[in-house]
């Protein structure tokens, strides 16, 4: 017979045997297994219009991601896995990827120029539908360390991403640039047929509109007014005048190169035949700012 210490000890290795294999097992079944981000690209949606879209981001992940992502590990997440089993909607809404938002947008919606709450919370709700957009989550924190293994790949992630971040805007600001996108798309684009709305007038349309009709009443108003309105006003040159003028001048030259141009008389200039006019040259010394030496200095200047 066994002491008791000893079967004790043999029951519970036995249980705790038990219960290590039932975790191990659990363990297995309940944890996914890694991929490369360049496999879940290889997946396909059978949905054509999904997989549209899903073809769509791929080449946004070409276009925009760091090259070497294709060999990036990840776990592969469910909805379920992510959103939990009442699929939380705090979690979406704080759903990030690594995608530039408006080309994302624009992805799903080519000719969108805004987007509501709820289209924007769909998008993102089909989107953890794909593994590969779901090897993409950058947002929540703890989501998205789930994905890569842990919190320091995460880290490594978001560090090689950080190219990327100036164009991961809030869905506020992608309705802001899909509008200004949208305007300027259609004031380059020219409207064929009798559909084409009336083009809208610029401010400086209006401004040269406006001086046009100031400019056009002005002249109304000085046609109208009658010539008496000018009198007493100071005599102004005018055209005419200077015409006039510039010919006497002419016809002045042209006689004094003839020979027969006088020099105006200078009678009022006043003369004054008392004044006795001296022109006698005058030279005026100026006393030497320096002054001369003392006798008894001279002399020892000159013995020296």
């Amino acid at each position: 017979m066994k002491p008791f210490y000893t079967t004790f000890i043999s029951i519970i290795s036995n249980d705790w045997h038990h219960h290590y294999k039932y975790y191990m097992s659990i363990t297995m079944v309940s944890q996914p297994a890694t991929q490369s981000l360049g496999d879940l690209a290889l997946l396909e949606c059978e949905d054509q219009d999904d997989n549209a879209i899903l073809q769509r981001i791929k080449r946004l992940a070409v276009a925009h991601l760091p090259e070497g992502w294709r060999s990036w590990m990840v776990f592969g997440l469910s909805r379920k896995d992510i959103l939990g089993a009442e699929l939380d909607p705090q979690i979406l809404s704080k759903i990030r990827f690594a995608l530039p938002t408006v080309s994302l947008i624009q992805a799903f919606y080519q000719t969108a120029n805004t987007i509501s709450e709820k289209k924007y919370r769909d998008l993102k709700f089909r989107m953890l539908n794909w593994p590969f957009c779901v090897g993409l989550i950058m947002a929540p924190s703890s989501v998205a360390s789930r994905i890569r293994g842990s919190a320091a790949q995460h880290e490594l992630f978001l560090s090689a991403i950080v190219d990327l971040k100036p164009l991961l805007v809030s869905r506020k600001e992608a309705c802001l640039e899909l509008a200004a996108d949208s305007s300027d798309v259609d004031g380059s684009s020219s409207l064929q047929g009798s559909d084409r709305p009336p083009k809208k007038p610029s401010r400086l349309d209006m401004l040269e509109q406006a001086n046009a009709e100031l400019r056009s009443m002005m002249e109304v108003i000085l046609d109208r007014l009658p010539q008496k309105s000018t009198e007493g006003l100071a005599p102004t040159l005018s055209n005419d005048n200077e015409e006039d003028a510039f010919s006497e001048i002419s016809s002045g030259a042209s006689d004094g190169a003839s020979g027969s141009w006088v020099a105006p008389p200078l009678g009022h200039i006043p003369m004054n035949p008392t004044i006795d006019l001296d022109l006698t040259p005058r030279t005026l010394e100026q006393e030497s700012l320096i002054p001369p030496a003392k006798e008894a200095t001279a002399a020892q200047g000159i013995e020296c």
